[in-house]
Formats: C-alpha cells, sequence, structure tokens
C-alpha cells in the first residue's frame, strides 16, 4: 500500500518523501517508487480530465511544511471553518496552509488559511502502517467565504450501506502527480476522473492478495477500461464523491494505492459511512 502524497519541495526543486512504512501497502505521503515505468506518462490523475472553473469548489489543496521542505495534499472544505484530509498527510509535518478558489496550481488562491497546530485533528485510532482510520481534520485559523469560487461537500450519513452503490462511479480530483516516474511533476490543471467505479471488498481483497489492507474501514474503486484513470501522489486526503439521491456527496477520502503503481490494482478511499460520526464529534467539541 502506498502512503501516497507529499511532494516536497526542496532547494527549488520537486523531490519525492520517501518515508517508508513496513506494510507493503502504501498511502501517499509515503510514496516510495519500487515500479517506476508503471504509470503512461500523460496520467496525472491518472488519464484525467481538465477541471472546469469552479467545477470542484469543494476542493481545498494543503501545503504542508516539514522542516525546510513543503509538501502538498489534497482536502475537501465540508464547512467554511473545516477541511477533511487524510491522516497520513499529518504526519511529521509542522505547519499547515489550506487553499481554496483556484484552477491551476499555479494561479493564485482565491482564498487561504494557516491552520494552528492545536486545530488538527486526527483518528485516534489511526495506524501509520495499516492506515485503517485514514482521516483527519483541520480547523482554519480563518473560515473560508463561500463564493462562485469556494464552496462545501456534504458528507455521506454515519451507516450508510455502501452496497447500494456497487458499480456507480466515484468520483476523484486533485493536483497529483502526472505520472508514477521518477521525474514526475505536479499537474498545472485540476484534474478528476469519474471513470472509478466502486467495487465489493471481496473483488478488493482478492486483487491485493497478501497485501494487507484496511478494508473494515475504508472502500475501493477500480478503472477496468484500457485507459485506466484514478489518483497518484499528491492527491492524496482528497475527494471521493458519489452521487447520492442527486446530490454530490463526499463518501470517502483519497488514502491508498497498491505498492506496484498507481494504476496496478483497486485503489482505497477512506470509508467516511463507517467514520462520519467521529468527523461530527470532532467539529462539535472544537466549535
Amino acid at each position: 500500500m502506498k502512503f501516497f502524497g507529499c511532494i516536497l519541495v526542496a532547494a527549488g526543486s520537486l523531490v519525492l518523501t520517501d518515508f517508508v512504512a513496513s506494510s507493503p501497502v502504501k498511502s501517499m505521503l509515503d510514496f516510495k517508487r519500487e515500479h517506476p515505468t508503471f504509470l503512461n506518462s500523460t496520467g496525472r490523475i491518472i488519464n484525467g480530465i481538465t477541471a472546469t472553473n469552479g467545477q470542484f469548489p469543494y476542493q481545498a489543496r494543503i501545503i504542508l511544511t516539514s522542516g525546510s521542505n513543503q509538501g502538498i495534499c489534497g482536502g475537501s472544505i465540508i464547512s467554511t471553518a473545516w477541511v477533511l484530509i487524510a491522516a497520513h498527510c499529518t504526519v511529521s509535518v509542522s505547519s499547515y496552509r489550506v487553499e481554496a478558489g483556484f484552477f491551476t496550481a499555479n494561479s493564485e488562491a482565491e482564498q487561504s488559511s494557516p491552520v494552528s497546530s492545536s486545530n488538527v485533528f486526527v483518528h485516534d485510532g489511526f495506524n501509520g502502517e495499516t492506515l485503517a482510520n485514514d482521516i483527519a481534520l483541520l480547523k482554519l485559523d480563518n473560515p473560508f467565504t463561500i463564493s462562485a469560487l469556494v464552496g462545501t461537500i456534504s458528507l455521506v450519513a454515519q451507516g450508510t450501506d455502501m452496497s447500494q452503490f456497487l458499480g456507480d462511479p466515484v468520483t476523484v480530483s486533485g493536483f497529483g502527480v502526472t505520472s508514477d516516474r521518477q521525474t514526475a511533476s505536479l499537474s498545472e490543471v485540476l484534474l478528476y476522473t469519474s471513470d472509478t467505479l466502486l467495487i465489493t471488498s471481496s473483488q478488493c481483497l482478492s486483487e491485493y492478495g497478501r497485501e494487507p489492507i484496511p478494508i473494515e474501514t475504508s472502500f475501493c474503486i477500480y478503472d477496468s477500461t484500457s485507459s485506466i484513470s484514478g489518483f497518484c501522489s499528491g492527491d492524496s486526503g482528497g475527494p471521493c464523491t458519489l452521487s447520492i439521491s442527486g446530490a454530490t456527496t463526499l463518501a470517502g477520502v483519497i488514502s491508498y494505492v497498491s505498492n506496484r503503481g498507481c494504476d496496478d490494482r483497486p485503489q482505497g478511499c477512506t470509508d467516511l459511512s463507517k467514520l462520519r460520526s467521529w468527523v461530527d464529534q470532532k467539529m462539535a467539541e472544537n466549535p
């Protein structure tokens, strides 16, 4: 499983994090490239589509600082003061800046806010090796203002039976790397795909074989078409959405991929239908 997230910036150049976990399945923050040729060179959100301005107003970009380096994760704006991310995006991070309301990676965000260390809430059950409960909340020091480019997204209800959505498209979005190669760079525009479909836990487990995955707190998506699409390094923590009763709903958080590469096996999203109550509790405890 790949700890699949953060692209670090050091001395003016992009470098990949290499904080190796013992688990063979990795999230985005721990992005070791054992197989640099697995993804095609045109992938970003792999084989993604360029988003239109304002299409994903709930998409956040998290600028992370660790020592002298900076990194990137995605996030979802769930209220004007709160952003939901993956817990592995918080590992070894000393400061956060949340940006929203942008279309290209190099454009200035319409709104941004720092996050005090006391306003970072990581699930108590998060396991950095297995990626169980891979979820965290950031409370903004300066709440966002709703605009044409900045908005919120509703969460799936606790206890929702996800099996009713099997085979439905799960949309993922982000500014992740453009391929699985060592020389990969971040996408210059926000990309997304809706070609990834929700699959059963048994399907996911059979594909991973001996690689342990946190199936109790995640769900899997997969694009079985010839031009496989999905998320990759730098997208970590971003949204996995479903259409529920006609409304775009946040069902999961981008979490992990196979150790073999971003397009090799099904990809995992932290399952909010199992963790929504934790989100509600933390927000209520910290008004």
